[in-house]
């Protein structure tokens, strides 16, 4: 991310990179061009999917991503279906973030368990849509072994 001159803003704000815009397309955004936010970064709207109930927004002066809901009244049912929406914004917005090239990479902490480290995999491979991540069963020999 990186600051650019907003004429709407008349000032400078936080703009998106190519690869945090192509990450919210996979995901169904509207979201412009590379172009367009660089001629303008604060004029540029993202606009979410379609009926969708929770998603990302982008705070151009902060430079911050947050998860949006809109009022909802549900029922017994609707409930675990708005959940489930609401932790996927969470998590399109984590994968967004960790796009930035700006952003400083962690590095996998080296006291994180096997399961969170496969879990952590599993989340990525979901993201980037190179493999599904419940298709592709773990070789017994990627497996670490765990001697307790």
């Amino acid at each position: 991310m990186k600051k650019l001159y907003s004429k709407k803003l008349g000032g400078e704000a936080f703009a998106l990179d190519a690869a945090q815009l192509d990450i919210l397309k996979k995901a169904g955004y509207t979201v412009p061009s590379p172009e367009e936010v660089i001629a303008d970064a604060a004029a540029v709207k993202i606009e979410p999917p379609e009926g969708a109930r929770a998603y990302v927004v982008f705070d151009f002066k902060t430079g911050a991503f947050a998860v949006r809901t809109r009022t909802q009244t549900l029922t017994d049912n609707e409930v675990g279906g708005f959940v489930g929406e609401v932790v996927s914004a969470a998590i399109l917005s984590n994968f967004v973030e960790r796009a930035d090239p700006d952003r400083p990479k962690e590095a996998t902490p080296a006291t994180a368990s096997p399961l969170v480290n496969m879990l952590r995999a599993a989340f990525l491979r979901a993201a980037s849509d190179k493999a599904p991540a419940a298709d592709k069963p773990t070789e017994a020999a990627d497996t670490p072994e765990v001697v307790e």
